[in-house]
């Protein structure tokens, strides 16, 4: 038995890798992980072969003994499922979880995304873009305030859960400090790690 993982070098195919290193970091030893680019640009997701996969002819998809998963956030519930730990709790506690999970893939990547877009791949004047520019940039900041609000746990902000913050070597809490754990708007999520 393997985990096929079909990816490329996109966010929501990054998802998948870093789950599964996650996993692994967790203790979770993981059947044969084997890993196949998708080339987007020679249109590698539009073959009769990936679309069997993924209806939808996008990244990332895995396929679990015989068991084809496409969407990312599918795809990381059904890893966080079939491998308890907790990055994933199985109890009441996966609400606090789950919304979060969602809350990225309907807001945050979207947002985030088409800002991207706009600012590096739409090859068009600068007029044409200055309204989505905008609009997407005023969406994103709105969002990444959300992670300062009262209530937003600290451990959320990172992209752990808040418990495991804790526990982070000294080691580990520098990386993260030094890989952007800043974009938390609220000075107390960026300096309690």
């Amino acid at each position: 038995m393997a985990l096929d993982v079909y990816t490329g070098a996109t966010p929501n195919g990054w998802k998948i890798s870093i789950m599964l290193e996650e996993l692994r970091e967790a203790g979770v030893e993981l059947p044969e992980t084997r890993i196949h680019m998708v080339d987007l640009s020679a249109g590698d997701q539009f073959t009769p072969a990936f679309t069997a996969i993924n209806p939808n002819q996008k990244l990332p998809a895995l396929v679990d003994d015989g068991r084809a998963i496409m969407e990312s956030c599918a795809i990381l519930q059904y890893l966080g499922e079939k491998y308890p730990t907790p990055l994933f709790p199985t109890d009441e506690r996966r609400w606090d979880v789950l919304p979060w999970l969602y809350w990225q893939a309907a807001n945050l990547g979207p947002a985030f995304g088409n800002k991207l877009s706009y600012t590096r791949y739409i090859d068009v004047p600068d007029e044409e873009k200055a309204h989505p520019l905008e609009r997407f940039g005023r969406e994103s900041l709105r969002l990444v305030a959300i992670l300062g609000r009262p209530g937003v746990d600290r451990g959320v902000a990172y992209g752990v859960p808040k418990d495991e913050v804790d526990s982070f070597s000294k080691e580990r809490r520098e990386r993260y400090q030094a890989r952007g754990a800043k974009i938390a708007a609220n000075e107390n999520l960026r300096t309690s790690i």
